[in-house]
């Protein structure tokens, strides 16, 4: 049995006509209504963005582990 969420809060945002136009048909060939559409959309881009931060800490961090280690040479 899956795990039932409560969702209860929302985000309102302003477009145009023509960009709700958009989003519907993109979202209706997806089989999704809107909100289910921009959810998913914002999630995949959300993860893609906490992937570059992760990606950017370790690079950061090897960086400092190899300077440490040339200055000790």
């Amino acid at each position: 049995m899956g795990i039932i969420v409560k969702k209860n809060d929302e985000i309102k945002i302003r477009i145009t006509s023509k960009d709700k136009k958009r989003i519907k048909a993109a979202a209706e060939s997806k089989g999704m209504n809107m909100s289910e559409f921009v959810l998913n959309v914002t999630e995949r881009s959300i993860r893609k963005i906490e992937d570059e931060i992760k990606s950017k800490e370790v690079i950061e961090n090897r960086i400092f582990s190899t300077e440490e280690k040339l200055s000790k040479l």
